[in-house]
C-alpha cells in the first residue's frame, strides 16, 4: 500500500528539498530528519535523530510547554523562531508544524523555512524608511522655520526648450 512504499516515503520526505523534521511532542526528541534539514543544520541525519529540538531552537522549557499546549489545541501552528546551526550560527526560521499521531505517539511534523535574509531585508528597509522620514522632517522644519523667504519654482519650457513661464511649487511662511 501507499503507506508502506519505501520509495514513496523517500521521495516525499527523505529526499524532499523542503527542510522537514518529525519531533516527539512530549519529549522534544527528533524522531526523523530529512536530508535537507540535516544539511541546513550541519549534522548528519543519524546525529539529528539523537538530538532534542531544544538543542537547535531558543525555546525555554516553559515556552516549549506552552507551545505544546497550543499545538494540542489547534492541531497545527506556524511561527517564527531562531534555530542554531552546528556552526553556532543562529538563523531566523519559519516553522509550519502539524500534530500527527503514529502508533499512539504524538508527533510534530514540521517544515522549516529559513527567513533570515527576509528579516534582514525588512530591517534594512525599515531603517532606510526611518532615515528618509527623519530627513523629510528636518527639511520641512528648516523650510518652514527659516527667516528668509524661500520659494521652490518649476520652470516651464516652450516647444523649443526655452523658458517661457514658471510656477510656484512651494513657499515658506516668511
Amino acid at each position: 500500500g501507499i503507506y508502506t512504499d519505501e520509495s514513496l516515503y523517500k521521495q516525499m520526505f527523505t529526499d524532499h528539498p523542503a527542510r522537514m523534521l518529525i519531533v516527539d511532542l512530549n519529549t522534544g526528541d527528533i524522531v526523523e530528519s530529512n536530508n535537507s534539514a540535516a544539511e541546513f543544520y550541519g549534522y548528519s541525519m543519524e546525529t539529528m535523530k539523537t538530538m532534542n529540538v531544544r538543542q537547535i531552537n531558543d525555546m525555554t522549557d516553559e515556552m516549549y510547554e506552552n507551545f505544546c499546549g497550543r499545538i494540542i489545541r489547534d492541531k497545527r501552528q506556524c511561527f517564527n523562531i531562531k534555530h542554531r546551526l552546528n556552526s553556532g550560527e543562529w538563523r531566523d526560521v519559519e516553522v509550519n508544524t502539524a500534530l500527527i499521531t503514529f502508533n499512539e505517539r504524538k508527533l510534530l511534523y514540521s517544515i522549516i523555512r529559513d527567513i533570515t535574509d527576509n528579516i534582514k531585508n525588512e530591517t534594512e528597509r525599515a531603517t532606510a524608511e526611518k532615515a528618509l522620514r527623519e530627513s523629510e522632517e528636518n527639511y520641512r522644519m528648516l523650510f518652514m522655520e527659516m527667516l528668509n523667504g524661500f520659494g521652490l519654482h518649476e520652470i516651464i519650457l516652450d516647444e523649443n526648450g526655452k523658458p517661457c513661464n514658471y510656477r510656484f511649487l512651494a513657499v515658506n511662511p516668511s
